[in-house]
């Protein structure tokens, strides 16, 4: 099974404090935090969490929610 971070070129906005990569073919957002250097000096991703974009749509609540943080 081929992962979708492996095969698709996400769109990327990163905020300094965030990094937001899209991902429109698999329909899947992920928020990460900053990049981070390993002891070998390997740039690595923070902790990310992905967020299914359908799932989120399906539910009014929740785009409810997410709409409602966005405007603050």
């Amino acid at each position: 099974m081929v992962k979708y971070w492996e095969s698709e070129t996400p769109q990327i906005a990163d905020t300094g404090a965030n990094v937001f990569r899209y991902f429109k073919e698999a329909g899947k957002l992920q928020v990460s935090m900053p990049y981070w250097e390993d002891a070998s000096g390997n740039r690595k991703p923070g902790k990310t969490v992905t967020l299914d974009v359908a799932a989120l749509r399906e539910s009014s609540e929740a785009m409810e929610l997410l709409r409602s943080v966005l405007d603050e």
